[in-house]
């Protein structure tokens, strides 16, 4: 289980933090989950989602991972290894059978989301100024070298109009949210979506990205007291149309 904290000296990458090394998989991940790969961050002080095999309950989740929040918050991923010059594009199927949150995504505390997919990207040391080499000399110190240093987030959720994009409130320039779905969307079918990683970073960060090292789904209602019940399934990077 990963147990972080969010450093106040490091605000600015206070998400990249959160999805770092840590320790093994809690009790809230599905073994089935764990078997296949994943792997889950929580918080300190915050009670953990639950993650489970889908169709373990239900044959309508069949091959997606069920995401449970009741006045919690953590995040189940998996490692990836993809060609973002090659396959830019990444796929996934993802529904929301509860009533969708919708907070204000862009301020901190509150900011509870239905449904949220992380793409983590590596530090890339030759497009970082000097002041961030000089933080992340002190962030590898404290939770190592293989701590991302960009991450886009992929939100349904409330707080902004599909298709807007603003600045995570806890990373600043180092993270985006990208609203994909908004509580006016539909609940309890599966929605496909089709995103352009590669255009996606080069927007938010002004580089070229490095590949991702992995993806992580979380769901968040510990501000709210909201009761969540999620599920994503079908990650696939391919080509460009």
């Amino acid at each position: 289980m990963r147990r972080l904290s969010i450093f106040s000296l490091f605000t600015a990458v206070s998400l990249a933090l959160t999805l770092a090394l840590a320790w093994p998989a809690g009790a809230d991940l599905d073994p089935k989950l764990k078997d296949a790969g994943w792997d889950e961050i929580t918080f300190d002080d915050k009670p953990s989602n639950r993650f489970l095999l889908g169709e373990s309950q239900r044959p309508d989740l069949q091959g997606g991972v069920r995401v449970l929040s009741d006045n919690t918050v953590s995040i189940a991923f998996f490692n990836v290894r993809a060609n973002l010059n090659e396959t830019p594009i990444l796929n996934w199927q993802w529904r929301v059978d509860t009533p969708i949150i919708d907070t204000d995504l862009t301020k901190k505390g509150g900011d509870d989301r239905s449904m949220v997919i992380y793409v983590a990207f590596p530090y890339q040391p030759e497009s970082a100024n000097f002041a961030e080499k000089i933080k992340r000399k002190a962030i590898e110190a404290l939770k190592g070298k293989d701590t991302p240093g960009r991450v886009l987030t992929y939100v349904w959720g409330g707080g902004a109009a599909k298709g807007d994009w603003v600045e995570n409130p806890y990373t600043e320039k180092y993270g985006a949210l990208v609203y994909l779905r908004t509580p006016s969307d539909s609940q309890g079918v599966w929605l496909q979506e089709q995103v352009n990683l590669k255009a996606d970073f080069i927007q938010a960060f002004g580089y070229e990205p490095a590949s991702p090292v992995y993806i992580g789904i979380g769901a968040d209602s510990d501000d709210t007291r909201a009761k969540v019940d999620a599920s994503a399934r079908g990650f696939v990077f391919s080509k460009e149309e």
